[in-house]
């Protein structure tokens, strides 16, 4: 083609097979393959969609093959069924994610009716935006179709796309991830037009988190929560399945926890009565063995920087797992600290790091200590900032603590004299958690150790909290919390103080 004294313009879902070059010196050539499809042309036909040599192929090619030519099932209207199905699956989902010069237009899926199950796939023309896409597919899809359910495959070879169904999962579940994965990002058993289904090709259930990778922040969030969640195993760790990195949508697809988010049950009335004081009891002690792992225990040293009641998953027996590591950071033994951007729920950072951006192990633990709180009272950290004078959960929480008064810090609907002692030392290690000096908490070990030790009477030195400057919260806006906030050691009403107070 190079010989051609005229542009020439080409494309190819893949690097174009030697086949193509024999059409020349025609002005134009099209070859369609099971795992790429390539065009070239003596004008600018990126942004066409159909045409009139589109063209549907019943059958498998060749006559035979995996699969058999017709369909030979039990249920030849519920094949068609499952076809029309997986069609309109693909066809969707490959249309919403084609973006111009970077997204794939690409989908895979299946689906089943009385029975019968199809394989689909899609994918367009890397030129083509979503609305052409969808044109292209949603045609194809309609005339492929109606290869069923007398043909066990069907494809449609159109100007801006390509489509095939099958009897058979025909592609390779290890390379749906794209060129443009990261090399942790693999599927095994997932398909991609699934992801949205939250199912797993036997059925089983997944849960998904979506990112819209629109800018250089949310990239660097999805990639960094790939990395760091595939380094680390831990019962009370999320374990990743799969992640899709196909257009600006991005998926990652972890274990399914029957229970969903700690805050969906600990802050809804009617709920929270179902996490009894052993639950909560183990939930806290969960949380701390997964830090733990984290912080000390891993091979990377890690800091999640983003511990709160909404990413603690729970299982079908009411089990803790720490998600959502896309602010997590890790370094090396040699390194005391980070000094980096303040990010973070409010409420829960540190006073160090949310003042000055000095990231330690400790700023976890911090934020452990207020989920610890909010465990316990059954009350949001944040729930009276602004309109009830800035005062946070831990400010009353310490007030009460001070007076010795157990049962006005216990939520209510929990809380019997039987477990007093109990409530008094978790309480004791939450506010040893939250203590202003980075240098007074307990490392995460040693939080595991008081835990476990079930002792009430174990002396507990704890100062006054940190409080925070909170006149500007009503106004905040993201990405300013370092400039509007700052945090220090506050003086209760009596001037400060330090308490040594034990169990009883």
């Amino acid at each position: 083609m190079d010989d051609l004294n005229s542009n020439v313009w080409a494309t190819a879902s893949a690097p174009p097979p030697s086949l193509l070059p024999k059409c020349y010196p025609s002005a134009g050539g099209r070859l369609y393959l099971d795992g790429c499809f390539g065009r070239y042309a003596n004008y600018s036909f990126f942004s066409e969609t159909l045409g009139p040599d589109d063209a549907v192929t019943c059958g498998v090619v060749g006559g035979g093959g995996a699969g058999g030519g017709n369909y030979t099932g039990a249920n030849p209207r519920g094949f068609a069924d499952a076809v029309r199905a997986a069609l309109a699956n693909v066809t969707g989902v490959a249309a919403s994610a084609a973006v111009p010069g970077g997204g794939d237009g690409y989908a895979v899926g299946s689906a089943s009716a009385g029975g019968a199950t199809a394989f689909a796939l899609a994918q367009c023309w890397g030129s083509l935006n979503a609305t052409a896409c969808g044109q292209c597919l949603r045609a194809a899809a309609d005339d492929a179709a109606r290869c069923a359910p007398a043909a066990a495959e069907g494809r449609a070879l159109y100007t801006g796309c390509y489509l095939r169904y099958s009897t058979r999962l025909f592609w390779n579940l290890n390379s749906t991830a794209g060129s443009g994965s990261s090399s942790k990002c693999k599927f095994d058993s997932i398909s991609l037009s699934q992801f949205r289904k939250a199912i797993l090709l036997d059925g089983k259930q997944v849960a998904v988190k979506r990112l819209f990778l629109n800018t250089r922040e949310w990239v660097d969030q999805f990639f960094n929560e790939v990395e760091l969640i595939s380094q680390v195993r831990h019962k009370n760790l999320v374990k990743l399945l799969g992640c899709s990195v196909n257009g600006p949508e991005s998926l990652l697809v972890y274990e399914y926890y029957f229970n969903k988010s700690l805050d969906l049950f600990l802050f809804d009335a009617s709920r929270s009565r179902n996490l009894t004081w052993n639950l909560r009891v183990d939930i806290i002690q969960g949380i701390a063995e997964g830090l733990s792992y984290l912080h000390e225990e891993s091979e990377t040293r890690i800091i999640h920087r983003d511990i709160k009641a909404s990413n603690i998953l729970l299982d079908d027996k009411f089990k803790p797992k720490i998600t959502d590591f896309g602010l997590a950071r890790a370094f090396g033994e040699d390194r005391t600290h980070l000094t980096t951007g303040v990010a973070g729920t409010l409420g829960y950072m540190a006073p160090e790091y949310l003042a000055h951006g000095h990231l330690t192990e400790k700023a976890d633990v911090y934020s452990y200590g207020i989920l610890v709180l909010e465990l316990v009272t059954g009350q949001r950290c944040s729930g009276s900032i602004g309109s009830h004078g800035g005062h946070f959960l831990l400010t009353k929480v310490w007030n009460h603590y001070k007076n010795k008064a157990v049962e006005m810090i216990a939520d209510r609907s929990i809380y019997e004299d039987t477990i007093r002692d109990e409530v008094m030392h978790v309480v004791q290690i939450g506010l040893s958690c939250t203590q202003a000096n980075a240098g007074d908490r307990p490392t995460m070990t040693k939080v595991v150790e008081l835990l476990r030790s079930h002792r009430h009477d174990v002396e507990i030195i704890l100062s006054d909290p940190p409080f925070l400057d909170v006149e500007a919260f009503d106004d905040i806006k993201q990405g300013e919390q370092s400039r509007l906030l700052s945090a220090r050691s506050a003086h209760s009403v009596s001037g400060s103080s330090r308490s040594y107070l034990s169990g009883r």
